[in-house]
């Protein structure tokens, strides 16, 4: 799981430097956002010369016409500093920690800025690559959790619904019949093993908090999965990047609850 996630860096969903949209310090900070057709937030500042340094960064969307409306893009504009920067090595999840409170950030590779991310990028393929996999993770120390406690399907299977009950024995009878060895379960979905836990009276932390949490992560994973959209708006994207550190969490606090009886 973590070479997976360390293979999958940042540099799989950037916009490179020679494609970036800019906007220039002497330009009316108001004629900028005019022409802000792809409806961007954040701008990177450009000094045009021999060297064309990146000097700083324009958030459209924070600006205020009515407060601003003569005022230059290098007056309003955030100057460059260390906390727009990030490694180009650096893995998704990483990213993703921070994105929330930090949406955008350069690339440096090389001594050089080569590239930018923004939380606009979170749901391109890589991304939903390393979520999928963070998620995924999180199942197996569901199913692991569960296992140990110990009980065969007709304990576990009394939390769930008749519905998922009979289709389960199903397929669990067809892969006796034909002398699988298989654990049971593994033939359970992710909102199966969430039951089986409730009932278990099994959470990692607060109960309730846990069970929302899970809710949650099961959303997230069902968007994921049927490649839909899982954060159209800033709110839904900073929620799923609050979300990447408490999946970290479950399965190093599961680990805890392994021992109890």
């Amino acid at each position: 799981m973590a070479d997976l996630q360390s293979a999958l860096k940042v540099t799989a969903i950037m916009t490179p430097r020679d494609a970036f949209v800019c906007a220039p310090p002497e330009k009316r900070a108001a004629d900028r956002c005019a022409s802000n057709q792809q409806g961007f937030d954040h701008f990177p500042v450009i000094r045009r010369g021999h060297t064309e340094d990146v000097i700083g960064i324009f958030n459209a969307h924070a600006w205020s016409a009515a407060e601003q409306e003569n005022r230059t893009v290098g007056d309003v504009m955030e100057p460059l500093a260390e906390r727009h920067l990030l490694d180009a090595g650096t893995p998704i999840l990483e990213f993703l920690r921070a994105a929330g409170e930090r949406p955008f950030r350069f690339l440096v590779d090389g001594g050089r800025i080569a590239g930018l991310v923004t939380l606009s990028d979170i749901q391109r393929l890589p991304v939903r690559v390393a979520l999928f996999a963070l998620i995924t993770d999180l199942e197996q120390a569901m199913a692991d959790l569960i296992s140990r406690r110990g009980g065969g399907f007709a304990e576990r299977g009394r939390f769930l619904s008749e519905e998922r009950r009979q289709k389960l024995h199903r397929e669990l009878k067809k892969a006796w019949k034909n002398s699988e060895i298989v654990e049971e379960i593994f033939f359970t979905i992710f909102h199966d093993k969430q039951q089986i836990l409730k009932g278990m009276n099994i959470a990692v932390g607060d109960a309730k908090e846990f069970a929302d949490d899970l809710d949650l992560i099961r959303e997230l994973r069902n968007h994921i999965a049927h490649a839909n959209a899982y954060a159209p708006t800033r709110g839904k994207a900073r929620s799923v990047c609050a979300l990447v550190a408490r999946i970290e969490g479950i399965p190093n606090g599961q680990k805890a609850l392994s021992g109890q009886g």
